[in-house]
């Protein structure tokens, strides 16, 4: 009674956003109503035929009603893309796992003596039921932590090769809002293509990729991953897009091998059902909408959100707007000075000009003043420093003298105290009297 509505609960949520809330309560309340019906049929029914076979019957009806949605619901995750009887998804294998793992039971149960006695051996009975139970519940229970790991690899190489391209910059949230835009718009003045189809191409490459890797792991040739990204890379196919609409004709053409083309395929297929949220692709679609407001506009995208009577302000919004609308003053200058306006505006424009000229020279002023005091800091520091570097010349140099002195004293005092040891003189007087008898 508790295992088996617990089993129908995770095959709604496995499904996501794409299966109907209210299944989450009916799926194993349809399981729970089964289970109840065949213990009445048990009890109840044990000398009465109708009884049991009444229950049976409503049990067997409810069954087929909850196998019914269960068929249902592999046709609303995939999208009308895959059924019972095909499809690669591992929500569809899990499904027809669970169906075929609980069709036995009723069978099981007619030949029992709960049932209609068929089979009367008790350890028979028993038997059967505890192997029904472990096959059924162990193997979804594997299963399903087959598809948790999966998912969790899946994920871990989409972070790998797609990061978080495109939606958070290295400066990460604590960027202010209006630098972000100018960086987006300098973005889009500089280069050719806009930032927004820059993101999706890296993006888009990075999922590509993402596919590759578990197909060429899941086919026993993870090996040559490298190889055949770079000759999807050569032949210009660089998302699954591209991937999808490529035949064998094509692949030839591109000398790209079509047997693993073809497993790619299938694996995108998958892909797309099981990495793909309808909430992630809400947040996909704002994002792109957004920043494709913030290419259009940049300078005014801002200001324009806050605009209006009454509208609210989140914390620090209001130095934002400030923000904006300094910048779309100094941007108006620059446009006015160089943008060739009419006669009337050019006594405001020269005012502005000598206003910012004025605020220019004054900050050179301060700018200047504080060089040149730290450039006379740094040469006081620089004369203190020098002398105290002469002062300890002076020290070192007096020790070492002090240290000769001392050194040459004491040899001296060694040399007077070994004479009167009897060590012989070498004088010209001894040499003179040794030199007859040298003779």
């Amino acid at each position: 009674i508790c295992t088996c509505p617990l089993m129908q609960l995770s095959l709604v949520l496995l499904g996501g956003s794409k299966i109907p809330e209210y299944r989450r309560y009916m799926m194993p309340t349809l399981s729970v109503t089964i289970l109840i019906l065949g213990s009445c049929g048990v009890f109840l029914g044990a000398n009465n035929v109708i009884i049991k076979i009444a229950c049976f019957v409503c049990g067997l009806s409810l069954y087929f009603v909850m196998t019914y949605f269960n068929r249902k619901q592999i046709i609303e995750y995939s999208g009308g893309e895959e059924g019972v009887l095909w499809g690669d998804s591992e929500f569809r294998k899990a499904t027809v796992l669970l169906i075929a793992t609980w069709t036995p039971f009723p069978v099981w149960y007619c030949l029992s003596p709960e049932g209609f006695g068929v089979i009367s051996n008790v350890l028979v009975v028993q038997v059967g039921w505890a192997f029904l139970n472990i096959v059924s519940k162990f193997t979804f229970i594997f299963y399903i932590q087959r598809i948790k790991d999966m998912y969790c690899n899946r994920q871990k190489t989409k972070r790998e090769l797609c990061g978080s391209q495109g939606y958070v910059l290295p400066q990460g949230p604590a960027v202010v809002p209006q630098a972000l835009d100018d960086l987006a718009s300098v973005t889009h003045i500089g280069s050719g293509l806009p930032v927004q189809e820059q993101v999706d191409t890296t993006r888009k490459k990075g999922q590509l990729s993402a596919v590759v890797i578990e197909t060429m792991g899941l086919m026993g040739m993870a090996q040559h991953t490298e190889r055949f990204l770079k000759l999807l890379d050569q032949a210009e196919v660089t998302n699954v897009g591209q991937v999808t609409a490529l035949t064998k004709e094509q692949c030839v053409q591109l000398h790209l091998p079509f047997d693993v083309v073809s497993a790619l395929q299938r694996r995108l297929r998958v892909w797309s059902l099981e990495m793909v949220d309808d909430t992630e692709m809400c947040l996909d679609q704002g994002e792109v909408f957004y920043m494709s407001k913030c290419t259009e506009n940049p300078w005014n995208r801002r200001a324009s959100l806050g605009a209006g009577a009454g509208a609210m302000q989140l914390p620090g919004q209001a130095e934002a707007q400030d923000t904006t609308v300094k910048v779309s003053e100094i941007h108006e200058i620059i446009r006015n000075k160089f943008g060739g306006a009419d006669d009337t505006a050019s006594t405001t424009r020269s005012t502005e000009d000598d206003r910012t000229n004025s605020k220019v020279e004054a900050a050179v002023e301060v700018i200047d003043s504080r060089v040149r005091s730290f450039e006379k800091r740094m040469d006081e520091k620089f004369s203190d420093f020098v002398v105290f570097a002469q002062q300890v010349n002076l020290r070192t140099v007096a020790s070492i003298e002090q240290a000769l002195a001392a050194f040459m004293a004491q040899a001296k005092e060694l040399s007077d105290a070994a004479d009167p040891a009897g060590r012989p003189s070498y004088g010209s007087d001894a040499s003179n009297a040794l030199a007859p008898a040298t003779r």
